[in-house]
């Protein structure tokens, strides 16, 4: 089964998380490791990545918009290769742009912040990005321990 048709099956209602990020890392693997022993089911930016390699750019993104209608939250991961992906610009797009019933309102997005120059008090591009959102340091190894644990806390204590 192709990238294409996994789109189609990971929108059903088990999926509540998609993590986005521009490239995978340690501390990335880390947080997906977390995340699957607590049960909580997610997609990622390999999805989209994968797809892409697959398919037609327009027939990507009109599926990375059915998958966000259906998810209710969102890890975004903010590095220096944020701006030139072209694989978070899409799913941006889709997060942000897919506000026709004002339905981002609704959903619980957290920023994790990798490379410690774009914490957006230090960062006008982070800050315009995040506005006023919940963002959390991920860019060494206590950084992105100590954001993992409280990502998990958050996801066991809203069960």
């Amino acid at each position: 089964m192709g990238a294409a048709s996994s789109f189609a099956n990971n929108c059903d209602n088990t999926i509540s998380l998609f993590i986005s990020f521009p490239e995978q890392n340690f501390h990335i693997d880390q947080l997906q490791t977390k995340i699957n022993n607590i049960n909580y089911s997610f997609i990622d930016s390999n999805l989209t990545k994968k797809s892409i390699m697959e398919n037609s750019v327009f027939y990507v993104n009109n599926n990375i918009k059915f998958i966000i209608e259906n998810i209710s939250k969102f890890i975004i991961c903010i590095s220096n290769n944020t701006f030139f992906s072209i694989t978070q610009n899409m799913e941006f797009n889709s997060i942000f742009n897919n506000n026709e019933k004002n339905e981002l309102l609704d959903k619980k997005i957290i920023y994790l912040i990798l490379d410690k120059e774009l914490l957006p008090f230090n960062n006008s591009n982070s800050k315009c990005i995040i506005g006023e959102a919940n963002w959390y340091p991920f860019y060494d190894n206590l950084t992105a321990t100590l954001s993992i644990d409280f990502i998990i806390k958050y996801f066991i204590n809203e069960n």
